[in-house]
């Protein structure tokens, strides 16, 4: 219970912190949130927003910033009481570091002492009511922007403090926090014209770096929220309530590169979720044009370039890397894997498996270009040739079905998520960087679709894996 307590407290937390004040601040990502030294950084924050406040039309802001206080130092006496009996120490930060999406259950049987529960119940009363009065500030049309995106803010770290011991309950909660704040109209208004490009964009009723504040704002209680539903099983891909619709498009916050442009210059950037593979890796560990890509159930990348196969982990950091042994075919001649390519697969004891598929079917394919297992056994297979169009198959490669996607895609890849049960469709827009998704059940029903905008001239995508939490990867 302890570890994921604190694995909760920093996915919340963590994101309080104004990174760019102290070199100790600075450290605050790979570090224990818990730890005494951390504890003044986060009250100063704390006293530091509520000083600026003041006037009667902020006194349920203020009531909530005071309120979540008293919570937090009642927090850090449970972390006290809890490392004196159990050392906590590397084993639940780590957890708390990779966001393991398993921590319900695996941390059950772990107790708080008596002294711990009891102040961990009073300190849930404390977030309970700055989650009230939290509500009641964004409520207020009579603040400013910046004032109702600070208060929800506040109301969603008190919302998933206030359940830290079951974060699987916050979702909800979560969801219509974050869809409140993404439809107020300012928001919106002021993402639209950021976005804008030219003299329109000078004409807008807030000021550049207004609406830049108001955006990074908004971008930093989103990534709260998309930290916490991290620790949980994900049963929605790409949740469309984590976006804003502007009126002329949907805006991923968290993945667009435009957004990402505008969190640069507040000095935010690590609000924005995309990396790369191998970033901060040496040299010979990095990948640099990979031909496929896979996942397995220890939420690793596993990717491919000619005979070589990397292993990173959920952050992109290099685990391991091998070289495949030579391919002889029947004749005892070595294949070229340069000349067949290959595709790779996972199975659920995460072996990995490099597959030279060469037919499928009952020969009524044209133009396959992509596969995918569907958890009950059946194969869907992408066709690329005039219309998009996937098959699904029987084991034995029975074609059961078929169903068209609903747009043209160019090179599309396509992708099976066992946590929510959906397919995702990945293509790209010839001549541009959008990215462009799209959501179905495993029977084929269409749900939803997602454009996103990279930043950088798309080619078609090579090949796409999902991890257990949702998030999708293209090489």
């Amino acid at each position: 219970m302890s570890a994921i307590i604190t694995a909760v407290f920093k996915a919340t937390m963590g994101w309080l912190v104004d990174k760019c004040r102290d070199e100790a601040a600075k450290k605050l990502k790979d570090g224990d949130i818990t730890d005494q030294k951390f504890r003044g950084i986060i009250m100063r924050e704390i006293d530091d927003l509520r000083s600026k406040l003041d006037g009667l039309s902020r006194k349920d802001l203020l009531a909530s910033i005071s309120f979540f206080r008293e919570g937090v130092e009642l927090l850090y006496e449970v972390f006290e009481d809890t490392r004196s009996r159990s050392k906590y120490g590397a084993d639940a930060a780590q957890a708390a570091c990779a966001e393991t999406v398993s921590l319900t259950e695996g941390m059950k049987h772990l107790e708080l002492t008596k002294s711990a529960t009891r102040k961990l119940a009073d300190a849930k009363k404390r977030f309970e009511s700055a989650r009230e009065r939290a509500t009641d500030a964004f409520s207020n049309e009579a603040l400013s922007p910046n004032d109702r995106i600070l208060s929800m803010q506040y109301r969603v770290m008190a919302t998933v403090l206030e359940k830290i011991d079951h974060p699987e309950d916050v979702l909800a909660p979560c969801k219509v926090c974050i869809e409140e704040l993404n439809s107020l109209p300012v928001v919106k208004q002021s993402l639209r014209e950021q976005l804008k490009a030219g003299f329109r964009a000078v004409r807008s009723l807030f000021n550049k770096e207004e609406r830049r504040k108001i955006i990074s704002g908004v971008c930093l209680v989103n990534r709260v929220a998309f930290n916490v539903i991290r620790t949980v099983p994900v049963k929605e891909l790409f949740p469309k309530w984590l976006m804003i619709d502007t009126g002329e498009e949907k805006v991923d916050l968290l993945r667009d590169a435009r957004v990402r442009k505008i969190l640069r210059k507040q000095e935010m950037e690590n609000c924005s979720v995309p990396w790369k593979f191998g970033y901060d890796c040496e040299e010979k560990q990095r990948i640099d044009e990979p031909s496929d890509i896979a996942t397995n159930s220890s939420r690793q990348y596993i990717l491919a370039y000619f005979d070589t196969i990397k292993v990173f982990d959920n952050s992109g950091k290099f685990v391991q890397g091998f070289r495949l042994p030579p391919l002889i075919d029947d004749s005892g001649k070595e294949l070229s894997i340069k000349t067949w390519g290959f595709r790779l697969a996972t199975d659920m004891n995460d072996n990995i498996y490099v597959l030279l598929v060469c037919s499928f079917g009952q020969q009524i394919l044209s133009y396959p270009c992509d596969i995918t297992t569907v958890s009950d056994g059946r194969v869907m297979v992408l066709q690329k040739r005039g219309s998009e169009v996937v098959h699904i198959f029987s084991e034995q490669g029975d074609h059961l079905n078929k169903f068209c996607l609903q747009r043209f895609a160019f090179s599309p890849k396509i992708v099976f998520h066992r946590e929510s049960q959906q397919v995702a469709v990945v293509s790209t827009v010839k001549c541009s960087d959008e990215l462009y998704i799209e959501i179905y059940t495993k029977d084929g029903e269409f749900l939803r679709s997602i454009s996103i905008h990279t930043g950088k001239l798309l080619f078609s995508p090579r090949e796409i894996a999902v991890t257990t939490e949702g998030c999708i990867a293209v090489v």
